[in-house]
């Protein structure tokens, strides 16, 4: 887990019920999306649609962002099944 000087809540959603993960991940931004699962957001949160930020990754053709949202849950289902 990665600590930052500064505060704030990375599982806050929109209006919409949208996350930092949902909206980096529709879009492409892998980078942001590898950032903020080492940072342990909630990787099962739904938006109001109930699509976690894997699915909106997978409605939007960003297979690289599914992968690696993929690869995160499964390491965390391994690491704790009750998370």
């Amino acid at each position: 887990m990665v600590v930052l000087p500064f505060s704030g809540d990375p599982n806050k959603c929109d209006l919409t019920g949208n996350t930092p993960l949902h909206l980096a991940a529709q879009n492409g931004h892998l980078h942001c999306v590898s950032f903020l699962v080492a940072y342990g957001v909630n990787l099962w949160k739904y938006d109001n649609d109930y699509h976690t930020a894997k699915d909106v990754a997978g409605i939007r053709n960003q297979l690289d962002c599914v992968r690696s949202i993929d690869k995160a849950m499964s390491q965390q289902l391994t690491k704790d099944p009750k998370v």
